[in-house]
């Protein structure tokens, strides 16, 4: 997102000094210039009344795409692009270049299959790929929106050696797409080739440059396998019964009662871990991860809840990951993955019910159709298919992998230059406003120079706080404090206006403060007295520093969950010093049970606090609530008991 940023900057400073020169101006009209308008007057609204104007803002730390800075850029780069893009050969190098990085990212996410750099990850890369995406899901919508390009070149009147080019193009494409086992991507591509190929073959004239295509991609699907259909390795893996995982499987399957006519294999045989699995089996207690359409349906209700609750503009841009909490359903906490904090609502038009309400899904179907519009009236105006069909196939893919997930910094970008390519391919159909402009270079120049030199410099501060809150966090994970410190000082100094580092910084001075003085009341009498004075000195220092940013960053941004956590962690390592803080860090997480009523893991963390207050009764009570929410909470189950 810095770098979309950055490069808007530049390309804006650049189309200034250009109509400095000329005099004017110019800006180019197009059949979307009302549902752009409408889209983002309710991004404004939206953001003015948010319940966190900078996250609305700037996005979500750690995401920052999709706040109003964001989409404010996307429509600069649309009417740059439309603008100032003319001739087609223009058109063909941008097309170029996108395959070829396309190309890159593809060979990339192939490779990463086969073990390049399957030590470089936690995840496991090998299994699913995100080459230079950081997600699976990412990845395939990514490839899915260009992956209509090259097949459709494949299909053109061209010489062999370009045809054949094209084919293993969209063959590399395919194949990274299917090696990212996303459900969505590979579901939503087998749709976009359904659509290509049919109108391919009732439309096209020469029917072997599509025929082609489609036999290498289903040999190709039918080698690799789909998260539906299993590869022939997979097939001969589920024919063996033989095997030496068979016995223990059919045990397994006996004991749960799926089967009662093969004999039980010996229980006494079974691992540890096996017989524990058996026994949560039998409580029904969930194992392994929960499917990926429960997770979605749940967290789909919590953003129509809040839709429902705040019709008009929502919570605000971005906001999700707050105001989730005041709806979360209680059935959450039963997912695999109840604990994880959803910035999201994993659907891009339920993301924009929660947080711009009716209004901002409206103008954002609204800018759908008519972009859909847009390229239906190309298609009317030409006697043949052109390159504004792969580019609406890509836009159209797009659509749907929103409808399991959200769009990230490349497909916005897609999402509002695809339509771009269109309008830019017309020149004749366009119309433009034309502001004229005379003012002397001498004064003007000076002054968007030095408005491109803030925004860059504005940006630059965000890049070098958040690599310095990164190094910061590979500090705290080593358990080496005082780098730590030094790097979120640094970044809070650059940037102080994000919580989100005052909030790690006050947990850090916390953390210091206890640690310098459990390394105080550990010397002897003698040794603690040549380092008493001093060492209270910066023990205070770090306790009232640590309180006073712990504050500060629910101040800025009272709904964020995770700042009452981090003011209650900060308080935990403070009671090192003074017992009194645990007392403050219960009333910190009693005040956070308010804000998230639903999540259990609040009242497990708040009854172990009461038990370390010695308060049984609130402890047993903060429990309860816990195993109410969760009933398979083990841990709580095994506190109780």
């Amino acid at each position: 997102m810095l770098f979309v940023y950055t490069l808007t900057g530049i390309i804006l400073t650049a189309w200034i000094i250009k109509s400095v020169k000329n005099k004017a101006f110019i800006l180019h009209r197009t059949l979307l210039d009302l549902p752009l308008v409408l889209f983002l007057l309710s991004q404004i609204v939206s953001t003015i009344i948010s319940i966190n104007p900078h996250t609305s803002l700037w996005g979500y730390y750690s995401r920052f795409h999709g706040g109003l800075v964001s989409t404010i850029c996307y429509l600069i780069l649309f009417y740059g692009f439309v603008t100032n893009i003319k001739e087609k050969k223009d058109i063909s190098l941008i097309i170029t270049s996108l395959l070829t990085s396309t190309t890159l990212v593809s060979i990339y996410a192939i490779l990463e299959h086969f073990g390049i750099d399957k030590n470089l990850w936690v995840q496991d890369v090998q299994n699913r790929v995100f080459s230079t995406l950081g997600q699976p899901n990412w990845l395939a919508a990514y490839l899915l929106s260009v992956f209509p390009l090259p097949l459709y070149l494949a299909t053109r009147q061209s010489p062999a050696k370009i045809k054949s080019v094209y084919i293993f193009t969209s063959l590399l494409f395919f194949l990274a797409i299917l090696f990212t086992k996303s459900q969505s991507g590979i579901a939503a591509t087998f749709i976009i080739l359904s659509i290509f190929f049919t109108y391919q073959l009732f439309k096209s004239v020469n029917k072997k440059s599509v025929i082609y295509p489609l036999i290498f991609i289903v040999s190709l699907s039918l080698v690799v396998g789909t998260p539906w259909t299993p590869n022939p390795a997979q097939i001969k893996d589920n024919l063996t019964r033989g095997g030496p995982l068979w016995p223990r499987a059919e045990s397994y399957f006996n004991h749960i009662g799926l089967s009662t006519q093969i004999k039980p294999f010996d229980l006494n045989t079974l691992t540890p871990a096996e017989k524990d699995y058996l026994t949560a089996k039998e409580k029904g207690i969930r194992i392994g991860g929960s499917n990926s359409m429960e997770i979605r349906k749940v967290v789909w209700q919590g953003a129509i809840s809040l839709g429902k609750k705040y019709p008009l503009f929502g919570t605000g841009v971005e906001t999700f990951g707050y105001s989730y909490y005041w709806v979360r359903p209680v059935t959450h906490n039963l997912l695999s993955e109840w604990d994880f904090l959803y910035n999201k609502a994993h659907n891009e038009y339920l993301n924009f019910l929660a947080t711009t309400g009716f209004v901002g899904l409206a103008t954002y179907l609204f800018l759908i159709v008519s972009i859909i519009n847009l390229f239906f009236n190309q298609f009317k105006s030409q006697k043949s298919l052109s390159i504004s069909f792969p580019f609406f196939l890509g836009f159209i893919s797009i659509l749907i992998t929103n409808f399991f997930g959200f769009s990230v910094v490349n497909i916005a970008l897609f999402f509002f230059l695809f339509p771009a390519f269109i309008v830019a391919g017309n020149p004749d159909k366009k119309v433009s406003l034309s502001l004229p402009l005379h003012l002397p270079t001498v004064i003007s120049y000076p002054i968007i120079f030095f408005i491109a030199f803030l925004w860059l410099s504005t940006i630059r501060g965000f890049f070098i706080s958040d690599l310095n809150y990164n190094q910061a966090k590979n500090y705290l994970s080593a358990g080496i404090i005082k780098p730590a410190l030094d790097a979120l000082n640094k970044a809070h100094q650059i940037n102080p206006g994000e919580p989100v580092f005052t909030a790690l910084l006050a947990e850090t001075e916390a953390q210091a403060a206890a640690s310098i003085y459990t390394q105080l009341t550990s010397l002897s009498t003698s040794e603690a007295a040549t380092f008493k004075n001093q060492a209270e000195e910066t023990i205070n220092s770090y306790s009232q520093l640590a309180i006073n940013h712990s504050q500060e960053a629910i101040t800025r941004n009272p709904y964020h969950t995770n700042f009452y956590k981090s003011k209650a962690k900060t308080e935990i390592y403070l009671s090192t010093l003074d017992p009194q803080y645990l007392n403050k860090a219960a009333k910190t997480l009693e005040s956070l049970t308010s804000l998230a009523p639903t999540d259990a893991k609040i009242y497990y963390n708040l009854g172990i606090v009461y038990t370390n207050l010695h308060n049984q009764e609130a402890s047993q009570r903060a429990f309860q609530k816990a195993l109410e929410l969760k009933p398979d909470y083990l841990e709580v189950e095994n506190l109780l008991h």
